[in-house]
Parts: C-alpha cells; sequence; structure tokens
C-alpha cells in the first residue's frame, strides 16, 4: 500500500465509520499489547463494551435466561446502554473482588 491509502484508511471518519481503532499493530510478535488510542474519550464505549461481553459471559454461564439478551433481561433492562453498564459493573466488581 502506498502512503496515500494508508493514511485514507486511518482517517477519523474511517475509524468511526468501522467502528475500530485505527493505526495499532496488533499482529507483529515485536508489538506490544498497549494500545494508547482506547485511552481516548471517543473509544471509552469498547472498554465498557469489553467489560460488559466478560459480565455477560459470567453470568450466562451460569443461568441463559439472565444473559444480556435475554426475553427476562430485555424485560427488566430494555435499554442496551443500561445493559452495558449493569453487565459491565458487574464484571468490574467480579475483578475487584477476585471472583
Amino acid at each position: 500500500m502506498n502512503e496515500t491509502m494508508i493514511d485514507r484508511l486511518n482517517a477519523p471518519e474511517q475509524v468511526d465509520r468501522l467502528n475500530a481503532i485505527s493505526g495499532e499493530d496488533i499482529n507483529s510478535p515485536f508489538q506490544g499489547f498497549i494500545c494508547e488510542k482506547i485511552e481516548t474519550p471517543e473509544f471509552k464505549h469498547l472498554i465498557d463494551s469489553a467489560w460488559a461481553l466478560i459480565g455477560h459471559e459470567f453470568i450466562s454461564a451460569k443461568d441463559l435466561t439472565k444473559g444480556m439478551f435475554s426475553a427476562k433481561t430485555l424485560e427488566d433492562i430494555p435499554d442496551l446502554d443500561d445493559r452495558v453498564r449493569y453487565f459491565s459493573d458487574f464484571a468490574r466488581w467480579m475483578w475487584s473482588a477476585n471472583i
């Protein structure tokens, strides 16, 4: 790829469109796993979503009716942002409690 193509792929519009983090290569064995862009405010939702996934996996492994998209959970917590917050908070609590 030439530099123009790379610049276009790393443009903020492209990153937003793909909902991906640009400019971080974790495919190289010499590359660190620290992604500095994840610390920027526009990517905060990715951290919350990752924690929510962990919470969902833990809870639904014990009882599928309590997973993030189960009928019961959708009825109890209809708003997706609220569900992400709920499952994310649960996972963070588990982590801090070493469960």
